[in-house]
């Protein structure tokens, strides 16, 4: 295959579609969780750890 071509594949908007909805996804996801919540129902877990837990 020549390099022209598979640059033309590669400039495709179908090409990148996939890719782009995933990536839009996945910053709303971050925004709502990061963003939104300022309280402690925001954090994954939401427990405290202390620093000796972490080693065992």
């Amino acid at each position: 295959m020549r390099n022209d071509e598979r640059e033309e594949r590669w400039l495709d908007a179908g090409t990148w579609a996939i890719p782009t909805g995933l990536t839009i996804i996945i910053a709303v996801v971050l925004y709502a969780m990061i963003g939104l919540n300022h309280n402690e129902a925001a954090l994954i877990g939401g427990t405290t750890i202390s620093a000796k837990a972490v080693g065992t």
